[in-house]
Protein backbone atom coordinates (compact mmCIF):
# COMPACT_ATOMS: atom_id res chain seq x y z
CA UNK A 1 0.00 0.00 0.00
CA UNK A 2 1.08 3.54 -0.69
CA UNK A 3 -0.96 5.84 1.57
CA UNK A 4 -1.01 9.40 0.23
CA UNK A 5 -3.42 11.27 2.48
CA UNK A 6 -5.30 10.98 5.74
CA UNK A 7 -8.00 12.90 7.61
CA UNK A 8 -10.04 12.33 10.80
CA UNK A 9 -13.56 13.73 11.25
CA UNK A 10 -14.97 15.14 14.49
CA UNK A 11 -16.61 11.78 15.36
CA UNK A 12 -13.22 10.01 15.34
CA UNK A 13 -13.58 8.30 11.98
CA UNK A 14 -10.46 8.28 9.83
CA UNK A 15 -10.28 8.28 6.04
CA UNK A 16 -7.22 7.54 3.92
CA UNK A 17 -6.29 7.01 0.31
CA UNK A 18 -4.13 4.15 -0.97
CA UNK A 19 -2.53 4.53 -4.37
CA UNK A 20 -1.77 1.61 -6.66
CA UNK A 21 -3.34 -1.31 -4.79
CA UNK A 22 -3.64 -3.98 -7.51
CA UNK A 23 -3.65 -1.15 -10.10
CA UNK A 24 -6.53 0.62 -8.34
CA UNK A 25 -6.65 3.67 -6.10
CA UNK A 26 -9.05 3.47 -3.20
CA UNK A 27 -10.43 5.46 -0.28
CA UNK A 28 -10.87 3.55 2.97
CA UNK A 29 -12.39 4.41 6.32
CA UNK A 30 -12.27 3.02 9.88
CA UNK A 31 -12.81 4.08 13.46
CA UNK A 32 -9.72 5.23 15.34
CA UNK A 33 -9.56 1.90 17.18
CA UNK A 34 -9.38 0.07 13.81
CA UNK A 35 -12.92 -1.28 13.91
CA UNK A 36 -15.45 -0.71 11.15
CA UNK A 37 -12.92 -0.71 8.33
CA UNK A 38 -14.43 -0.47 4.85
CA UNK A 39 -13.67 0.73 1.33
CA UNK A 40 -15.62 3.83 0.26
CA UNK A 41 -14.39 4.24 -3.30
CA UNK A 42 -12.24 2.37 -5.83
CA UNK A 43 -11.00 3.90 -9.08
CA UNK A 44 -8.67 2.90 -11.87
CA UNK A 45 -7.67 6.45 -12.83
CA UNK A 46 -5.98 9.28 -11.01
CA UNK A 47 -4.14 9.45 -7.71
CA UNK A 48 -5.42 10.92 -4.45
CA UNK A 49 -3.23 13.72 -3.13
CA UNK A 50 -5.02 15.49 -0.26
CA UNK A 51 -8.20 15.05 1.79
CA UNK A 52 -10.40 17.49 3.71
CA UNK A 53 -13.53 16.68 5.70
CA UNK A 54 -16.30 19.20 6.32
CA UNK A 55 -19.96 18.86 7.27
CA UNK A 56 -20.38 15.22 6.21
CA UNK A 57 -18.44 15.52 2.97
CA UNK A 58 -15.02 14.12 2.16
CA UNK A 59 -13.23 16.31 -0.39
CA UNK A 60 -10.19 15.06 -2.22
CA UNK A 61 -7.78 16.28 -4.84
CA UNK A 62 -6.30 14.27 -7.63
CA UNK A 63 -2.79 15.17 -8.76
CA UNK A 64 -3.11 13.39 -12.10
CA UNK A 65 -6.09 15.46 -13.24
CA UNK A 66 -5.73 18.59 -11.05
CA UNK A 67 -9.26 18.87 -9.66
CA UNK A 68 -11.15 18.70 -6.36
CA UNK A 69 -13.86 16.07 -5.94
CA UNK A 70 -16.38 15.30 -3.21
CA UNK A 71 -17.64 12.03 -1.75
CA UNK A 72 -20.71 12.22 0.50
CA UNK A 73 -19.98 10.19 3.61
CA UNK A 74 -22.89 11.06 5.91
CA UNK A 75 -26.53 10.68 4.89
CA UNK A 76 -28.18 11.68 8.16
CA UNK A 77 -29.81 8.29 8.66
Amino acid sequence: MNTRCRVVDSAGVMYWGDVGVNNFDRIETANLDGSGRSILKIETIGHYYAFAYNDGNLYFTDYSYAYVRCHLTYTGS
